[in-house]
């Protein structure tokens, strides 16, 4: 954990600017019990009665220009969803004036391996991941607005705008997200079985629609209204040294909930 500091700011004690914060190689396992045991939760639980007091505001501020991340490899297992995912390789860097209550961020974040396994079925295996998001970040009212950015599985690219406001507990969002490329074989990349073995040299061919969106709040007991659609129209795919092909893959689905 390396981090620059101004030290300038530091003795005058208002506001401390961070100028960097470099975390490289974390490994980070979090596990969930069966029973909702977590193993993150190490507080000791005081029998002793609590007195509360109202604390005045403070003046203090602490701003941050730049937040690098290399090299993390991050393990969730969830026992009471069954769930595993595993992140190895996460790099992610933020950079932007965190001391404005208005700024810029740019963010860039790449894994090289997802794996994510729930109930048996792996929905992700070997998955490489990249995102590219600048963000509008209105920090005194905690919105952030994305702006004209690219999220990549594998080779299905996706583009994302709209903004996520998180002003109390509770998450309110206006999202939209749609298939940069419109070719079917960037949606059997998903496929881990397919696109795991010598995938470059699969021949394809078909058209795609894949579009979405999220709207509204999302809190512990209420989700945001959402929808997805995917159309696969007269698609197929050819291994090299297989003899018959697979074609005629028709896909007409279509996911709408209205009131969240």
């Amino acid at each position: 954990l390396t981090l620059r500091v101004d030290i300038m700011s530091v003795i005058s004690g208002s506001e401390i600017n961070v100028k960097t914060i470099n975390i490289s190689n974390p490994t980070i396992n979090a596990i969930v019990l069966a029973d909702s045991t977590a193993n993150w939760d190490i507080m000791k639980v005081s029998a002793e009665d609590t007195v509360t007091t109202v604390e005045e505001p403070s003046n203090f501020k602490l701003g941050l220009k730049d937040l690098t991340i290399t090299n993390a490899r991050i393990v969730y297992k969830d026992e009471t969803m069954n769930l595993l995912t595993e992140i190895i390789g996460l790099n992610f860097n933020l950079s932007g004036d965190m001391t404005a209550d208005f700024t810029a961020l740019k963010t860039l974040t790449t894994i090289d391996t997802l794996n994510l396994k729930m109930d048996g079925v792996n929905y992700m295996k070997n998955a490489r991941i990249e995102a590219k998001a600048d963000i509008d970040a209105d920090l005194k009212n905690s919105k952030y607005t994305f702006k004209e950015n690219e999220f990549t599985i594998n080779e299905l690219i996706l583009g994302l705008d709209g903004w996520v406001a998180m002003p109390t507990d509770d998450i309110d969002m206006d999202i939209k997200f749609n298939s940069k490329k419109t070719d079917f074989k960037n949606i059997l990349s998903l496929v881990p079985a397919v696109y795991m073995t010598d995938f470059k040299s699969v021949k394809t061919a078909g058209k795609l629609v894949l579009d979405g969106f999220a709207k509204g709040i999302y809190a512990e007991n209420k989700l945001p209204a959402f929808a997805l659609k995917l159309i696969i129209e007269n698609a197929m795919f050819k291994y090299p040294d297989v003899p018959k092909e697979v074609n005629n893959i028709q896909v007409d689905l279509r996911i709408n909930n209205a009131d969240g």
